[in-house]
């Protein structure tokens, strides 16, 4: 069926209108008039499909027939699977319009999009397309508004484009430009999973967190856990008992020795089991209780989706402070799977062919040779691996200012703020909100102290390499709707110091002023934050410091280039 009889069908066997379709998708009658008439007919990736499925499902529901969405999407993917929106040799056409407009050379392209140049060189002469034109053009268009968005490219990309100053004016119009000239109709940012996992993080509460596990109130085992000196499993539900018969065995010794874990083993049939996922955080939670200190050595070879997922999935371990995340620069062996955990009396090991995992091998041993030997393996395969990132809490506080000072002195940099910069205040201006909220002489001193310090490195740093600073403005409906505080995350001060309006509006104000007084720093301004408790920085080619304000205040240094670059192609979601 194409798309229009495939629409007649869901309409005939739910008994709804195409006038209650339109509401119940938030797609125009219009639209969905062509959709029936054949006139128009979306790609297979249309999130116009994906909003009419969801509304099919919805309807349906109301006349108590059960539809669901995944065959629905599928059966409307299906029925539009031969359309094409988009003419390749107008695409190339345009792209390389786009790249000539803005002087940019293969070999820059290339190295931002982490392509072999030759492969660039193809694409642009047409001899070769992207697998995926969509990821490939929200990748052109992603490199482009974060780094050619200063006044004199808006406008060479305005006349290109034939469109005003204000669908230029930031970094997701511009990208939302680019995606439309191109006419791949294709924009991926969505989907893109830096997204859902600063989302998650910003959303993260840690006290919420130990209160929905009842934290507080875990007692590690002290009842004697019988478990033979070594013993096997086989079959994915006796690898999911040999993960918990492993943390059993390490909570219940006196060992306080670090804990170090490392699976390329395959997660996604065992994270089916919603049940096993609450056992294994509880158990976590035990050796974190315990105050056992876990190095983790991240399979960073998956895809980058999954690898984003684990990470995700780990937030509430590494929001304590007692995990330290690591990785292997160069893939290992794909012909086997591989797992070993190592407490301080028990070992857990495991293999599998890889692809098939359930007719693998797992053991856990209490046997002191054994876990000696298994120990001294994974000690050597901790020094062979490299941090995937630093985390900092309160109790690291020294450390990480010596690392922030370490990065103060070198790199073009991006700075996407939650609030507004604290190096672009005025000492006067910050030192009547600190009076203003009666904060003590020491920790006025201490914050004083810190703003000078970053100030003075911020116009240092200016002398050799940009900066770019990504604020909001806000009226002021959105500023009294929300809690905008001092950016004081970096020095761990424990309550935050909240701005009234004037004093926003005048510290907004400075932020400008300080940019226009140097030639390459440039402020973007959207309409409203994109985090509400997240800054972050990205140091060109170095490392990303991701910092959350509260609850509690931590600090993530992200050091593996993927994720780095990741970060450099990071375009805000479109507010509103």
């Amino acid at each position: 069926m194409n798309l229009s009889e495939q629409l007649n069908y869901y309409s005939k066997s739910i008994g709804f209108s195409f006038k209650e379709l339109s509401e119940a998708s938030g797609i125009s009658t219009g639209t969905i008039s062509n959709y029936r008439a054949g006139k128009q007919i979306p790609k297979m990736n249309n999130p116009k499909l994906s909003m009419l499925a969801k509304a099919i499902v919805e309807l349906g529901r109301k006349k108590d027939l059960t539809f669901y969405y995944d065959d629905v999407l599928l059966e409307l993917q299906k029925s539009v699977s031969g359309n094409i929106e988009v003419s390749f040799d107008i695409y190339i056409s345009n792209l390389n319009k786009l790249l000539k407009t803005l002087n940019i050379s293969n070999i820059e392209l290339a190295r931002k999009l982490n392509y072999d140049p030759s492969q660039i060189s193809r694409f642009l002469s047409g001899e070769r397309l992207p697998s995926d034109i969509g990821k490939f053009s929200s990748q052109i268009a992603s490199f482009i508004a974060n780094n050619y968005s200063d006044s004199c490219y808006c406008s060479l990309l305005q006349e290109l484009f034939e469109c005003g100053k204000d669908e230029t004016d930031s970094p997701t119009k511009i990208h939302k430009k680019i995606i439309e000239w191109l006419g791949s109709n294709t924009d991926t940012t969505e989907e893109n999973p830096i997204n859902s996992f600063l989302d998650n993080l910003d959303k993260f509460d840690l006290n919420d967190f130990i209160g929905a596990i009842n934290f507080n109130n875990i007692k590690v085992p002290s009842v004697p856990f019988e478990l033979p000196t070594t013993n096997y499993y086989h079959g994915l539900e006796e690898f999911k008992q040999a993960e918990f018969d492993f943390m059993k065995a390490s909570a219940l010794s006196k060992s306080r020795a670090d804990v170090i874990m490392y699976s390329d083993m395959p997660i996604a049939e065992m994270a089916r089991d919603e049940n096993f996922a609450k056992k294994y955080m509880y158990g976590m939670a035990i050796l974190l209780k315990k105050n056992l200190h876990i190095s983790f050595i991240h399979d960073v070879h998956r895809s980058f989706e999954e690898m984003l997922l684990g990470l995700e999935g780990n937030i509430p371990m590494y929001m304590t402070g007692q995990i330290s995340p690591y990785y292997f620069p160069e893939p290992q062996s794909r012909v086997f799977s591989h797992l070993l955990k190592v407490s301080g009396t028990a070992a857990m090991c495991g293999f599998a062919v890889t692809g098939d995992h359930k007719d693998g091998l797992y053991l856990v041993t209490k046997n002191k040779t054994e876990v000696q030997k298994y120990r001294t393996a994974a000690e050597m395969m901790l020094k062979s691996a490299r941090p995937l990132m630093d985390i900092y809490r309160g109790d690291r506080k020294a450390k990480f200012a010596d690392h922030l000072h370490s990065m103060w002195k070198a790199g073009s940099r991006r700075m996407i703020f939650s609030s507004l910069p604290i190096f672009t205040i005025s000492e006067e201006l910050l030192l009547k909100i600190l009076h203003r909220a009666n904060i003590s002489d020491e920790s006025t001193n201490e914050i004083l102290s810190f703003r000078a310090d970053y100030h003075t490195a911020m116009t240092e740093l200016l002398k050799k390499y940009s900066i770019s600073v990504e604020i909001s403005s806000l009226s002021k409906e959105k500023f009294d709707e929300s809690r905008v505080s001092l950016e004081l995350s970096q020095l761990f001060y424990d309550n935050s110091i909240a701005y009234n309006y004037d004093e926003y509006t005048e510290h907004l104000q400075q932020t400008f002023d300080f940019a226009e007084s140097f030639n390459n720093c440039t402020v973007k301004v959207e309409n409203e934050p994109t985090f509400k408790n997240i800054s972050f920085s990205i140091i060109e080619d170095k490392c990303v410091i991701v910092s959350k304000a509260n609850d509690p205040a931590i600090h993530f240094v992200i050091h593996h280039p993927k994720m780095v670059r990741a970060f450099e192609n990071f375009v805000p979601l479109i507010k509103g």
